[in-house]
């Protein structure tokens, strides 16, 4: 591996993770418009609320794009009472691996853990209470995001009083260290308020409402950014460095980036900095010297394989 090669590995190692996250209103074009713009402005993972979705007797339909593998919250619909109504789109990428968890039975919540994140895509119909009381009992875990449709008021991301349970919503996120990203009093749908929120408790995240990625909803698009999160590391067991030149090549790989990785290690964030420099440069050294193990591969995420109607 040359110089050049291993330092655009460590540069794509640290692409940051963007989220799409829209609520589409059941509207077949409005679903697709999200999808083809998320790929086209190459968003890794999309979330939408009140996706499209439609049955039969013998099936189940949604929207799917090429470029994304679907995660839907319930395997099967066969109502409108029934039907997903958060749908979450993951970009096929090897450096992304998904798994879809369900710690509670609901058709208005997702959760997928992602590189060791926890993305929740979360929608709550006016007052609702099911979908909010069941996020207020799920324990959150240290690297997580919520994004979606709340429909709720609180001072914190609209002037004015509270309505919908907005203050539970803010003391719970007070009291789990989740921050919000939204920017005060800017609005998500036309109508000047603000209900599509997101919240992190990771470092250095961003959110912005991207008027030119509309999807003809009434909602606005919220464009999520994560900086931290990192491609996922390398299964120990898929690569093998065991013979001699295997070995002596992985020693002069791994001194050629060490001249790579910057010294400072006096605060956290460095600290943090350093650790993922010397993963990025033992999983390349190993892909570059190494040669694949027999057998064995990474399961395949959990997904809903739904027909696609367009």
């Amino acid at each position: 591996m040359t110089r050049n090669r291993y330092l655009q590995t460590r540069k794509n190692d640290r692409k940051p993770l963007r989220i799409f996250q829209a609520n589409v209103g059941k509207i077949p074009p409005a679903h697709d418009c999200a999808l083809a713009l998320a790929d086209s402005e190459r968003y890794d993972i999309v979330l939408l609320q009140e996706p499209w979705t439609a049955h039969t007797k013998t099936r189940c339909t949604t929207k799917t794009h090429p470029a994304y593998d679907t995660f839907t919250p319930v395997d099967m619909w066969n109502s409108n009472d029934t039907r997903p109504r958060v749908m979450t789109y993951v970009r096929r990428d090897p450096r992304l691996l998904a798994d879809q968890v369900r710690p509670f039975e609901t058709r208005d919540i997702l959760w997928l853990t992602i590189n060791g994140t926890t993305i929740v895509n979360f929608y709550r119909q006016n007052d609702e209470r099911d979908a909010l009381n069941t996020l207020l009992r799920w324990p959150v875990p240290e690297r997580c995001v919520v994004a979606g449709d709340f429909n709720a008021r609180h001072h914190s991301w609209q002037t004015g009083q509270a309505t919908n349970r907005g203050q539970e919503i803010a003391d719970w996120t007070s009291e789990h260290d989740l921050n919000l990203l939204n920017t005060l009093d800017i609005p998500t749908n036309p109508h000047g308020n603000t209900i599509d929120l997101a919240f992190t408790n990771l470092p250095l995240a961003e959110a912005t409402v991207e008027d030119h990625l509309a999807t003809s909803s009434d909602h606005f698009t919220l464009s999520l950014t994560f900086p931290d999160i990192r491609s996922t590391p390398m299964q120990p067991s898929k690569i093998r460095v065991t013979t001699e030149d295997e070995l002596k090549r992985f020693v002069e790989i791994v001194e050629l980036g060490a001249t790579e990785i910057p010294l400072a290690d006096s605060t956290p964030v460095e600290l943090d900095e350093l650790a993922s420099s010397l993963v990025s440069l033992l999983t390349s050294a190993a892909k570059a010297s190494g040669r694949p193990a027999r057998k064995g591969g990474r399961p395949a995420p959990w997904w809903t394989v739904c027909p696609s109607t367009k």
